[in-house]
């Protein structure tokens, strides 16, 4: 008898008592405990909480709603995480190395009467040296005086090193305005790392019809990474927006041959 009305009891036992009461779904006792775990829980341990029925020992996992919505934070905050790094790690040097990375008196010499070209070249040299030779603050010092006087490339690298701070203190501020002298007149990595900063807001603030135009300007150029960075940034913009920038890279582009011309 004792048996057959605990089989009624269980029959009235529903899923919406499991789910909403402390209810053994075995027995329909509701004398459950917080149960001890072996090591093959411990995976599951991390969104439910384990329990034990007091009368018929049968194990209940009941989902915690506490560690889920932890869980899910801690999902979040590493996807925001891989988010930030992705971009930040764009942030490369992409333009071509010197083969050349030996630091001769001549050179020297001639950096320090003034010529631009040279100024950039040992720059380059002290910048891409071996570890014991190597020396970013002289690198960006002579970067900065070969941008001073209007060498592109040196324009990039200066710019570059202040946006990294690279043997200077990092300065977005100041790392804009080289980048987009650079930019402005046709130098390829400059454009790319410029749309990087319309993209990020760094000194500006963010502009994804400034990033399209850059890396529209730079992928044509044949920059890595360019075109799919502005590919990627075509659904956020409207086929007006498109077409104007679209035209405004053509003038520009057009205007900078010129130059070169």
């Amino acid at each position: 008898m004792q048996k057959s009305n605990r089989s009624e009891k269980n029959a009235h036992v529903s899923n919406n008592d499991y789910a909403n009461k402390d209810v053994c779904p075995q027995c329909g006792a509701t004398e459950l405990r917080l149960s001890r775990l072996t090591s093959r829980h411990l995976l599951r341990r991390l969104f439910y909480n384990a329990y034990r029925c007091s009368a018929c020992h049968f194990s209940v996992w009941k989902l915690s709603l506490l560690r889920l919505g932890l869980g899910v934070i801690a999902g979040l905050v590493m996807i925001f995480m891989s988010v930030i790094f992705t971009l930040g790690y764009k942030h490369q040097d992409t333009a071509s190395n010197p083969e050349d990375i030996t630091i001769d008196d001549n050179l020297v010499k001639t950096a320090e009467q003034g010529d631009a070209n040279a100024q950039l070249k040992l720059g380059l040299r002290y910048a891409f040296s071996p570890w014991n030779t190597k020396d970013e603050m002289l690198a960006a010092q002579w970067f900065a005086k070969a941008a001073e006087q209007g060498q592109l490339e040196a324009e990039y690298r200066y710019g570059f090193a202040l946006l990294k701070g690279l043997g200077v203190v990092q300065d977005y501020k100041t790392a804009f305005f080289w980048l987009e002298k650079a930019a402005g007149s046709g130098y390829a990595d400059a454009q790319f790392v410029l749309g990087e900063m319309y993209q990020l807001g760094l000194s500006v603030n963010s502009d994804n019809e400034r990033a399209y135009l850059w890396f529209n300007l730079a992928a044509a150029q044949g920059v890595k990474g360019a075109a799919s960075s502005r590919d990627l940034l075509v659904k956020q913009l409207s086929n007006n927006q498109i077409t104007r920038l679209q035209a405004e890279a053509g003038v520009i582009s057009r205007h900078q041959q010129s130059q070169v011309k």
